[in-house]
C-alpha cells in the first residue's frame, strides 16, 4: 500500500483495499467487512484521497507481480512459438498471448491513477488547468 497512507486508513478501510484488489465489487467488500455498499462506494469515489492513494498503489503491486510472473514465462512462451511455427500445432495462440501481455509481442498499459497524496494533487491540479484552458478555447 502507499507508504504515505498506511496510517490515515482505518482497519476496515485496510480490509477493503485488500479485497477490492482481489476483485470483490463494493457489496461483497461491504459485507465481509461490515459496512454498508455505499461506505466503500464512497471511499473509492466520493473524495477520500488515502483509501484512494491506498487502492492504486496496491492495484499497481499486483499489476507489477503480475507482469514479473508473465516476463518469467517469456523464454518458454518463445520455445513454444518457435515449436508451433514448425510444426502448425496451435498452442502458438498461448504463447502469442503471454508475448503480448510482457510487451514483446505489443504494449499492455500499466495502471493508472496516483499512489501518493501528492501525485494525486498534482494530477488534480493539471486536470483543473485543462478545464480552464478548455473553457477558454
Amino acid at each position: 500500500m502507499g507508504g504515505d497512507t498506511q496510517g490515515k486508513l482505518n482497519d476496515k478501510q485496510m480490509l477493503a483495499v485488500g479485497l477490492l484488489v482481489q476483485g470483490l465489487n463494493d457489496g461483497e467488500v461491504a459485507e465481509r467487512i461490515g459496512v454498508s455498499r455505499e461506505t466503500v462506494n464512497r471511499w473509492r469515489n466520493d473524495g477520500d484521497d488515502a483509501f484512494k492513494v491506498a487502492l492504486n498503489a496496491a492495484r499497481a503491486e499486483v499489476w507489477q507481480d503480475a507482469y514479473d510472473r508473465l516476463r518469467a514465462l517469456v523464454s518458454d512462451a518463445v520455445t513454444v512459438l518457435e515449436g508451433s511455427v514448425r510444426s502448425a500445432d496451435a498452442d502458438h495462440k498461448v504463447a502469442i498471448a503471454i508475448l503480448r501481455a510482457v510487451g514483446v509481442y505489443g504494449m499492455v498499459g500499466r495502471p493508472g491513477g496516483a499512489v501518493t497524496l501528492e501525485e494525486l494533487s498534482n494530477e488534480r491540479r493539471r486536470d483543473e488547468m485543462r478545464r480552464l484552458l478548455d473553457s477558454v478555447a
